[in-house]
């Protein structure tokens, strides 16, 4: 059972490698008693590291979707998407 990939609940749960219930990797688990989430602490970013994402986001200037003409174009921090933004409740 070593290096399978379980889906569902089971990719969140903080008991996945401990787990003995009955699996199959293909059918993804959405209900289990057991479960509890896997609690992450998530990433500071530093002042220099939100300047250098948006010194990037600036190089590559939005064509299409939201960005094109969102105020916040030049101070945003979410990721652009290739085939342009076309949802965000940021967009001004």
């Amino acid at each position: 059972m070593y290096g399978t990939t379980y889906k569902g609940l089971c990719s969140t749960c903080k008991h996945a490698s401990l787990c003995t219930l009955p699996r199959d990797p293909r059918i993804p688990l959405l209900y289990c008693e057991e479960f509890e989430i896997e609690v992450t602490t998530p990433r500071k970013t530093s002042l220099g590291d939100v300047e250098s994402h948006v010194a990037d986001v600036e190089k590559s200037s939005p064509s299409m979707g939201l960005c094109f003409d969102c105020e916040n174009a030049q101070t945003c921090v979410f990721q652009k998407r290739e085939g342009g933004v076309w949802h965000c409740e940021e967009y001004r």
